[in-house]
């Protein structure tokens, strides 16, 4: 026996993954202090065949999840922008700053619930080398070097996910530039 359940897993990563529309996923825990083999899972649901599967290993104790069909139900749409902010100015000298920048990337995630149902859905999102995530400041959980942003949609609704990542930059910035005041 072990802990499980149905739930949605967006993954606009990796290959196999979508853009637009998450997995109908089990979400498993592996209770033994073993690794759990790949292979096929066969998903049945009140007594009927609902999806397959493929899971990869599972490591002893670990929490896993095997996509098993393509959901249309849940829509996700994305927008991305980015911002560069001053963080810490180095030097000055003749009207150009030398600065740390603090430069952010920003995606916005809706998520369209058109189902009756409370949905859950988990977001797989890998931060690129150099950065660091800022929003959202409560995820923890991972799933290899991806984080897993859990999400609960309310039925025929709609909620915004705001993920935000960091890096520093260093830049030379002449004041008297538009640019540079704005800044």
């Amino acid at each position: 026996d072990t802990e499980g359940e149905v739930v949605y897993l967006y993954d606009a990563e990796s290959a196999r993954g979508n853009k637009s529309f998450p997995f109908n996923a089990v979400r498993i825990k592996n209770p033994t202090d073993s690794v759990l083999e790949s292979g096929p899972v066969t998903v049945f649901g009140e007594g009927k065949f609902v999806g397959e599967g493929l899971s990869v290993p599972i490591p002893a104790k670990s929490i896993a999840f095997i996509p098993f069909a393509l959901d249309r139900q849940v829509l996700v749409e994305t927008k991305e922008d980015g911002i560069d902010k001053i963080a810490k100015i180095t030097t000055v000298q003749r009207g150009v700053f030398s600065t740390e920048v603090q430069h952010t990337r920003r995606s916005t995630l809706t998520l369209n619930n058109r189902t009756a149902e409370k949905a859950v859905v988990y977001i797989r999102h890998t931060v690129p080398e150099n950065y660091k995530l800022t929003l959202p400041a409560d995820a923890k959980e991972k799933l290899g070097a991806a984080y897993l942003i859990k999400v609960e949609i309310e039925p025929r609704s709609k909620k915004d996910v705001i993920i935000e990542e960091a890096t520093p930059l260093f830049k030379s910035t002449d004041i008297r530039s538009s640019v540079g005041m704005d800044m």
